[in-house]
């Protein structure tokens, strides 16, 4: 009767200590394992855990855990773009393309953030791989008629899932062009462009008049990559 008591004595002390907090960790497993949650060997004493079993083994499973935590989605570099000189007698007569000059710094502008070195630079490390884009608009020139404005680059390739280089014309006044796309799984880490060349593409113009002539590109970097319709 005594052992009987016991029993119940033991079973009433653990339920009472469930309803009052955690469960005690397990002192001594059964079995052969992997452990599950009331029966494991996460706190078990020295030679009462998971014994050898009839198949000559015993399991258990431990986790392995590390954080990973995001970074940001930047633009880091936009170029400005000086084109060679033009003469009046020949705009007036013809078409004329001019051609980008690289490495040479526009000093009278109205702009504060292009580079002279040709550059234009994103840097994904968000880590959701779900792309971007970048694209470019192209303001007009107060007193000259430009068709179109051309860029010739290549994207860096020492990084293999860099965006892609989109290779369109920018067309004064049109809104935005995709200048750089990065598809979905695209565009993590370092996507740099080195631009080789370009041209402003000017028609032939009688009423084409002297001076410095500039607009104002903005970039603009969209979290939403573009897309085409098939």
């Amino acid at each position: 009767m005594k052992h009987s008591w016991g029993v119940r004595l033991t079973v009433g002390a653990g339920l009472l200590l469930a309803a009052a907090g955690p469960v005690l960790p397990v002192l001594a497993a059964d079995g052969n394992g992997p452990g599950v949650v009331d029966n494991n060997i996460a706190g078990a004493l020295i030679g009462a855990g998971f014994v050898v079993g009839s198949d000559g083994t015993a399991t258990a499973n431990s986790t392995v855990n590390i954080q990973i935590d995001p970074g940001t989605l930047s633009l880091d570099a936009v170029p400005d773009l000086k084109f060679e000189k033009v003469s009046i007698a020949d705009l007036v007569k013809k078409d004329v393309d001019a051609k980008l000059t690289l490495g040479t710094d526009i000093t009278d502008k109205g702009t504060f953030d292009g580079n002279d070195t040709g550059q234009i630079a994103v840097s994904d490390y968000r880590g959701t791989n779900t792309g971007w884009n970048l694209s470019a608009s192209l303001g007009t020139f107060a007193d000259l008629t430009v068709t179109n404005l051309s860029l010739e680059g290549a994207v860096d390739t020492a990084n293999i899932v860099a965006g892609e280089f989109a290779d369109k014309p920018l067309t004064p006044g049109s809104g935005a062009t995709s200048v750089i796309n990065a598809p979905i799984e695209k565009g993590a880490g370092d996507t740099i462009l080195q631009l080789s060349g370009g041209t402003l593409a000017l028609p032939k113009d009688p009423s084409a008049k002297k001076g410095l002539h500039q607009a104002t590109i903005t970039w603009t970097l969209s979290q939403e990559p573009e897309t085409t319709t098939p």
